[in-house]
């Protein structure tokens, strides 16, 4: 305890250093960035500008504050004192979590708004980088350990903190990078980005927290924290671009696949599209399609696939597997079955929607990655994968819900298309194309990184 400070001040002291923190910053910038004797009070244009500026930053701290406690409501209400107190020592533990980021988030937002774009995508992607590898070590070895770590070091009476700590470790790792893209947003003045993802984000942890914690408890508030990956803007924020530079090369795929099969059609929808740069590029190669339809349910991604809009390419933001009579000849489902908590369930609603459909699923499974469970791990946390696969694995779940398949063809990673960017990688990638020209299968199998194209009907 610091001397004078207790209970009764210690809410105007906290509050004060903000104010005495700014007038030492305004000094220093005069005497750094302002010209002796040159001194005048801001216009009233620049009151506006800054005022708005405040509101919208405030507004977005209050928007994330009732993110990070709104659960606790309904917990209290809906849960026992000890449930209320287990999970309340959760969210504890996953908050200093986040002191890392909220610091290093300090660096990032002056480089962002002083223009220094080379500086600050290096600093970005290190930092992503660091921070997630940091933090999945950190939540595999809590996973690991958690259940007689947390009851030795909090007491007997918090043995119902491990379920809700596991549920919450995917929120922890998309969260954990969030802290320094939101600070780049706010330099870059588009404070706008991420109260709209924070709002949406809100509205799935009400409707989450109304409707399943009241039967599931503790464990259901720690999954609806953690599940708005996709829908509350952190696959967003991890993945700004939402892939769509693999958008050339997968409509090229695609494309050819029709062709070879000699398969024509007027009219593609395609179900989780993105940022919509598959129906943009296959547009482009096929000009007897008069019509394409994109349906996502992240209006982060409908809003990066307006760009590619045009007037025979639309995007919708919504879940089309709840639309009824709905039907068009080509559906594309690309990365998207991985994703899937039922996706048994997801392949039979969209089975009468369609004639053909062309599937692209990551076969995530293989020696390689069974002799090392922390890529999967890594696959989980950066992209979403929850399901795994092999290529006999992605037919028999297609087949299963009624799917004839066509025509399929294995699709290369990212390593083995681009040039490498040192030795290492050089020799890895002729290892691969080496082994992938002799054996596709044996080459999938072995090394993994490959994904499947499979045309169906």
């Amino acid at each position: 305890m610091i001397r004078g400070i207790n209970n009764q001040n210690y809410f105007y002291v906290y509050f004060g250093s903000f104010f005495v923190q700014g007038i030492c910053m305004a000094i220093a910038a005069k005497f750094k960035y302002i010209k002796a004797g040159v001194f005048h009070f801001i216009t009233l244009a620049q009151f506006r500008l800054l005022f708005r500026y405040c509101a919208l930053a405030f507004t977005g701290n209050i928007i994330f504050f009732l993110l990070y406690r709104i659960d606790y409501f309904f917990v209290e209400k809906y849960c026992t004192a000890a449930g209320l107190g287990n999970y309340i020592q959760v969210s504890k533990l996953v908050h200093l979590f986040f002191i890392l980021p909220t610091i290093l988030a300090s660096a990032v937002f002056p480089m962002s708004a002083g223009e220094q774009n080379d500086n600050i995508n290096k600093l970005l992607s290190l930092l992503s980088r660091s921070i997630f590898s940091l933090y999945a070590i950190a939540c595999l070895i809590l996973g690991l350990t958690g259940k007689w770590l947390f009851p030795f070091i909090f007491g007997a009476s918090f043995t119902s903190m491990y379920h809700p700590f596991l549920m919450l470790i995917p929120g922890i790792l998309a969260l954990s990078g969030i802290f320094t893209l939101t600070a780049y947003f706010a330099g870059k003045n588009k404070i706008k980005i991420n109260i709209t993802a924070a709002v949406f984000a809100l509205i799935v942890i009400l409707t989450g927290d109304i409707i399943f914690i009241p039967q599931y408890g503790i464990v259901a508030a720690a999954l609806v924290s953690s599940h708005d990956l996709y829908t509350g803007g952190a696959y967003f924020k991890s993945n700004p671009t939402w892939d769509i530079e693999d958008s050339k090369w997968k409509a090229a795929v695609i494309f050819n696949l029709l062709k070879k099969n000699n398969i024509e059609v007027t009219e593609v929808t395609e179900i989780g599209c993105g940022a919509g740069g598959n129906l943009a590029e296959l547009s482009k190669l096929d000009n007897n399609i008069k019509r394409l339809t994109g349906y996502d349910i992240s209006p982060q991604a409908i809003e990066l696939a307006g760009k590619n809009a045009s007037e025979k390419i639309n995007f919708y933001h919504g879940d089309l597997t709840t639309k009824e009579n709905s039907h068009t000849e080509l559906m594309l489902v690309i990365d998207v079955v991985e994703h899937v908590d039922d996706f048994y369930g997801f392949l039979r609603k969209i089975k009468s929607k369609s004639t053909y459909f062309v599937f692209h699923i990551p076969l995530d499974l293989s020696c390689r990655t069974v002799m090392k469970p922390h890529v999967l791990l890594q696959q989980r946390n950066s992209v979403g994968h929850i399901h795994y696969y092999t290529k006999e694995m992605a037919e028999w779940a297609l087949q299963d819900t009624g799917y004839e398949i066509t025509n399929w063809v294995y699709t290369k990673p990212v390593v083995d298309t681009q040039p490498p960017d040192s030795i290492k990688r050089f020799f890895k990638k002729q290892l691969r194309n080496i082994s992938f020209a002799i054996n596709k299968d044996w080459s999938v199998k072995k090394w993994g990184g490959y994904s499947i194209m499979i045309l169906a009907k």
